[in-house]
């Protein structure tokens, strides 16, 4: 005798069973990392990436052994959609030509390297393990928010057009580099410095600063603040510094004591009348070019050139 009951009960789980191999199925569609530039897709190839006729990544079990990506030359890549595949990412070096890029779930990541003209804006937060970060030829990125990335040590930023950079959550910094030298983008006025007692490296060249506050700053050994148009500088605490470069600002007076380790200063083309080097190690050796140093064997050096000395020599 059928049990006509017992067919239904079958029928209902044969039925249930097709849904989730269709749910199943689709899912891993949607799962599926589409990879849309080709010479990214290129690139990505010579990693031992593969992929089916439409651009899909068929070997996620090689993405997933990826740790690091570093490209030496521009390939021409303009989007690098796909990437966030790669989730155990810990190191990133990437060359392309696009104003966006998504890392968000690229969440391993420590070390960063992006190189992007056309970049405009990009999301850090995720990345919160980042211990350096840097940007080259990002002429067109105008914000950048770091305070996500506590564990930062290292900041570069080459060419941009940022207008404002918080960095007060950023206390682990021992180096810093904001670099628009040859830029006509020089928009950044101000930066507070003061939660960033670790530094020992730090280079604001050719910006727009009017004033510098490194009181907070005291194991700082090397300064390159050139190029902007300071005329405040707040550093008789900075007794660690071996080298200087505040030349092509507007300093009209500068006090040169407490720096007993200072071997380099540069002051050209400041708005400098006098300068009393009376009670310092720093004495003239070459009066016509403004340079001035103690010996060959101590070897301090002060360059002075461009500043409308009142007398013939400081």
């Amino acid at each position: 005798m059928i049990n006509l009951a017992k067919i239904q009960s079958l029928i209902k789980h044969y039925l249930l069973l097709v849904l989730c191999l269709m749910f199943l199925s689709t899912s891993c569609l949607k799962a599926q990392t589409h990879v849309p530039d080709q010479a990214f897709r290129s690139y990505l190839i010579g990693l031992g990436i593969n992929f089916d006729a439409n651009g899909n990544i068929t070997n996620p079990e090689r993405v997933a052994s990826i740790s690091k990506i570093e490209m030496n030359n521009d390939s021409g890549i303009i989007s690098v959609s796909g990437i966030e595949a790669f989730i155990n990412l810990k190191e990133l070096e990437i060359i392309f030509n696009n104003e966006s890029i998504d890392l968000s779930k690229n969440t391993l990541l420590t070390n960063l390297l992006i190189y992007s003209p056309e970049l405009v804006s990009i999301d850090v937060s995720k990345n919160t393990l980042l211990s350096s970060l840097s940007f080259m030829r990002t002429s067109k990125l105008t914000s950048l928010d770091v305070s996500k990335n506590t564990l930062l040590n290292f900041l570069s930023i080459y060419d941009h057009k940022l207008t404002k950079l918080n960095l007060s959550k950023n206390t682990r910094l021992t180096y810093l580099k904001i670099d628009n030298k040859g830029s006509s983008n020089k928009k950044l006025e101000s930066l507070d410095l003061t939660s960033n007692i670790k530094l020992m490296n730090l280079n604001l060249i050719g910006l727009s600063l009017k004033e510098l506050d490194l009181s907070s700053n005291t194991k700082l050994n090397s300064v390159d603040i050139s190029g902007n148009k300071i005329s405040k500088l707040t550093f008789s605490k900075n007794t660690m510094i071996e080298r200087m470069n505040l030349s092509y600002n507007e300093l009209t007076d500068f006090d040169i004591y407490n720096h007993p380790l200072l071997k380099s200063l540069y002051l050209q083309n400041n708005k400098l009348t006098q300068l009393d080097l009376s009670k310092s190690l720093f004495l003239p050796l070459d009066v016509s070019e403004s340079t001035f140093q103690t010996s060959r064997k101590i070897n301090k050096q002060i360059f002075l050139k461009g500043n409308p000395f009142e007398t013939g020599q400081p």
